[in-house]
Protein backbone atom coordinates (compact mmCIF):
# COMPACT_ATOMS: atom_id res chain seq x y z
CA UNK A 1 0.00 0.00 0.00
CA UNK A 2 1.24 3.32 -1.36
CA UNK A 3 0.38 6.59 0.90
CA UNK A 4 0.89 9.90 -0.37
CA UNK A 5 1.34 12.80 1.90
CA UNK A 6 0.29 16.83 2.02
CA UNK A 7 2.96 18.54 3.84
CA UNK A 8 1.13 20.76 7.07
CA UNK A 9 1.81 24.55 6.69
CA UNK A 10 3.29 26.11 9.18
CA UNK A 11 3.42 29.92 8.39
CA UNK A 12 -0.32 29.72 10.61
CA UNK A 13 -0.59 29.64 14.11
CA UNK A 14 -1.08 26.05 15.44
CA UNK A 15 -4.40 24.67 15.28
CA UNK A 16 -5.77 27.59 12.95
CA UNK A 17 -8.18 25.43 10.17
CA UNK A 18 -7.32 26.74 6.55
CA UNK A 19 -9.69 26.08 3.51
CA UNK A 20 -7.68 22.81 2.31
CA UNK A 21 -8.25 21.83 6.06
CA UNK A 22 -11.90 21.79 5.66
CA UNK A 23 -11.92 20.13 2.44
CA UNK A 24 -9.47 16.88 3.88
CA UNK A 25 -12.41 17.01 6.78
CA UNK A 26 -15.55 17.16 4.60
CA UNK A 27 -13.83 14.37 1.99
CA UNK A 28 -12.07 11.94 4.23
CA UNK A 29 -13.12 8.80 4.82
CA UNK A 30 -11.65 8.20 7.80
CA UNK A 31 -9.77 10.73 10.50
CA UNK A 32 -6.82 9.77 12.62
CA UNK A 33 -6.35 11.84 16.13
CA UNK A 34 -4.12 11.33 18.21
CA UNK A 35 -0.69 12.92 19.83
CA UNK A 36 2.84 11.17 20.02
CA UNK A 37 5.13 10.98 23.05
CA UNK A 38 7.29 13.83 23.89
CA UNK A 39 5.12 15.70 20.96
CA UNK A 40 3.79 19.84 22.16
CA UNK A 41 0.41 19.01 19.92
CA UNK A 42 -1.35 16.65 18.54
CA UNK A 43 -2.93 15.95 15.30
CA UNK A 44 -5.56 15.12 13.05
CA UNK A 45 -4.68 12.95 9.56
CA UNK A 46 -7.67 12.81 7.40
CA UNK A 47 -7.57 9.92 4.77
CA UNK A 48 -9.05 10.18 1.70
CA UNK A 49 -9.25 6.39 -0.42
CA UNK A 50 -8.19 6.70 -3.71
CA UNK A 51 -9.86 4.22 -6.70
CA UNK A 52 -6.29 2.55 -7.71
CA UNK A 53 -5.97 2.67 -11.64
CA UNK A 54 -2.73 1.74 -11.97
CA UNK A 55 0.72 0.31 -10.51
CA UNK A 56 1.91 3.80 -9.60
CA UNK A 57 -1.33 5.28 -8.15
CA UNK A 58 -1.58 5.79 -4.58
CA UNK A 59 -3.80 3.84 -2.49
CA UNK A 60 -4.62 6.72 -0.27
CA UNK A 61 -3.76 10.17 0.43
CA UNK A 62 -3.86 12.04 3.51
CA UNK A 63 -3.99 15.59 4.99
CA UNK A 64 -2.41 16.41 8.29
CA UNK A 65 -3.65 19.21 10.71
CA UNK A 66 -2.20 20.27 13.33
CA UNK A 67 -3.23 21.32 16.67
CA UNK A 68 -3.22 21.78 20.67
CA UNK A 69 -3.89 18.43 22.67
CA UNK A 70 -5.34 18.15 26.35
CA UNK A 71 -6.00 15.61 28.64
CA UNK A 72 -7.28 15.16 31.76
CA UNK A 73 -6.16 11.60 33.34
CA UNK A 74 -8.05 10.35 36.63
CA UNK A 75 -6.39 8.15 38.64
CA UNK A 76 -5.62 6.87 42.05
CA UNK A 77 -8.80 8.37 43.47
CA UNK A 78 -8.44 11.87 42.21
CA UNK A 79 -8.20 13.81 39.30
CA UNK A 80 -4.85 15.27 37.58
CA UNK A 81 -5.44 18.22 36.43
CA UNK A 82 -6.00 18.92 32.67
CA UNK A 83 -2.56 19.52 31.25
CA UNK A 84 -0.96 18.74 27.85
CA UNK A 85 -0.30 15.34 27.01
CA UNK A 86 2.94 15.85 26.32
CA UNK A 87 3.16 16.71 30.21
CA UNK A 88 1.59 13.43 31.42
CA UNK A 89 4.08 11.25 29.72
CA UNK A 90 1.38 9.89 27.80
CA UNK A 91 -0.05 9.42 24.30
CA UNK A 92 -3.64 9.17 22.74
CA UNK A 93 -4.82 8.03 19.28
CA UNK A 94 -7.91 7.62 17.61
CA UNK A 95 -9.34 6.30 14.76
CA UNK A 96 -13.49 8.05 13.49
CA UNK A 97 -14.92 7.01 10.44
CA UNK A 98 -17.03 10.07 8.22
CA UNK A 99 -19.47 8.20 6.58
CA UNK A 100 -21.12 9.85 4.26
CA UNK A 101 -24.44 11.12 4.48
CA UNK A 102 -24.38 10.06 7.87
CA UNK A 103 -25.12 12.92 10.99
CA UNK A 104 -22.00 12.05 13.21
CA UNK A 105 -20.74 14.30 15.45
CA UNK A 106 -17.03 14.35 13.54
CA UNK A 107 -19.65 15.19 10.11
CA UNK A 108 -21.68 17.93 12.35
CA UNK A 109 -17.73 19.21 13.38
CA UNK A 110 -16.21 19.25 9.81
CA UNK A 111 -19.92 21.17 8.47
CA UNK A 112 -19.34 23.66 11.12
CA UNK A 113 -15.91 24.27 10.60
CA UNK A 114 -15.02 28.00 9.31
CA UNK A 115 -11.63 28.90 7.97
CA UNK A 116 -9.61 30.62 10.21
CA UNK A 117 -11.06 29.00 13.54
CA UNK A 118 -9.16 27.41 16.36
CA UNK A 119 -9.22 23.48 16.93
CA UNK A 120 -8.32 21.81 19.91
CA UNK A 121 -8.27 18.06 20.94
CA UNK A 122 -9.25 17.00 24.49
CA UNK A 123 -8.85 13.69 25.84
CA UNK A 124 -10.36 12.30 28.97
CA UNK A 125 -8.89 8.79 30.53
CA UNK A 126 -10.13 6.40 32.64
CA UNK A 127 -12.89 8.74 33.54
CA UNK A 128 -15.77 5.94 34.51
CA UNK A 129 -18.17 5.15 36.94
CA UNK A 130 -18.42 3.01 39.88
CA UNK A 131 -19.98 0.11 37.45
CA UNK A 132 -16.93 0.10 34.90
CA UNK A 133 -14.80 0.26 37.78
CA UNK A 134 -16.64 -2.76 39.22
CA UNK A 135 -16.04 -4.47 36.10
CA UNK A 136 -12.49 -3.57 35.58
CA UNK A 137 -12.82 -1.27 32.66
CA UNK A 138 -12.17 2.05 31.67
CA UNK A 139 -13.74 4.49 29.48
CA UNK A 140 -11.70 7.23 27.79
CA UNK A 141 -13.37 10.39 25.30
CA UNK A 142 -12.04 12.14 22.81
CA UNK A 143 -13.83 15.87 22.10
CA UNK A 144 -12.54 18.36 19.84
CA UNK A 145 -13.30 22.13 20.26
CA UNK A 146 -13.82 25.14 18.18
CA UNK A 147 -12.95 28.41 18.80
CA UNK A 148 -14.22 31.45 16.67
CA UNK A 149 -13.93 34.43 18.34
CA UNK A 150 -15.31 34.66 21.72
CA UNK A 151 -17.52 31.53 21.03
CA UNK A 152 -16.77 27.88 21.74
CA UNK A 153 -18.69 24.87 20.49
CA UNK A 154 -17.58 21.47 21.79
CA UNK A 155 -18.28 18.24 19.99
CA UNK A 156 -17.68 15.07 21.78
CA UNK A 157 -16.16 12.92 19.05
CA UNK A 158 -15.81 8.99 20.34
CA UNK A 159 -16.19 7.41 23.59
CA UNK A 160 -14.48 3.81 24.38
CA UNK A 161 -15.13 1.68 27.16
CA UNK A 162 -12.56 -1.38 27.64
CA UNK A 163 -9.97 -2.92 30.07
CA UNK A 164 -6.87 -1.24 30.96
CA UNK A 165 -4.84 -2.33 27.66
CA UNK A 166 -3.41 -1.19 24.62
CA UNK A 167 -6.64 -0.71 22.89
CA UNK A 168 -7.20 2.06 25.14
CA UNK A 169 -7.08 5.94 23.49
CA UNK A 170 -5.45 7.20 25.96
CA UNK A 171 -1.69 5.16 26.60
CA UNK A 172 1.45 5.56 28.84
Amino acid sequence: MTTATAEPTTDIELGTLTRDDLKALRQCDRAVFGTDRGESQGYIRCVKELKKRGPFDDDEREHRIECEAYGTVYGGGGLCDSQPLRDSGRRAFELVYNYEHAATPFGTFAALARPGDSITLHWTGAGGNQYEERAGLCRDSLSIEITRGKHRFTFLLDVSVCPDNSARMISR
